[in-house]
């Protein structure tokens, strides 16, 4: 049981750390499972809102 919470807390701690790359396992369908895909999810959705901020702040200097 305590390898899907390290694999998890390697995960978290790489978004800590700024890496967008980080994927999680998820493989299994218990709680893990779900904690995993939330945290797929809301680590592409930072990628995403990261991507778009750094595309605007060039254009919000030259104004």
């Amino acid at each position: 049981m305590t390898r899907p919470i390290r694999k998890i807390v390697a995960g978290i701690d790489g978004i800590r750390q700024g890496d967008a790359n980080v994927l999680f396992p998820v493989r299994r369908k218990d709680e893990f499972g779900a904690i995993s895909r939330a945290l797929q999810v809301m680590n592409q959705s930072l990628a995403s809102a990261e991507q778009s901020r750094n595309s605007y702040y060039p254009m919000l200097r030259m104004n």
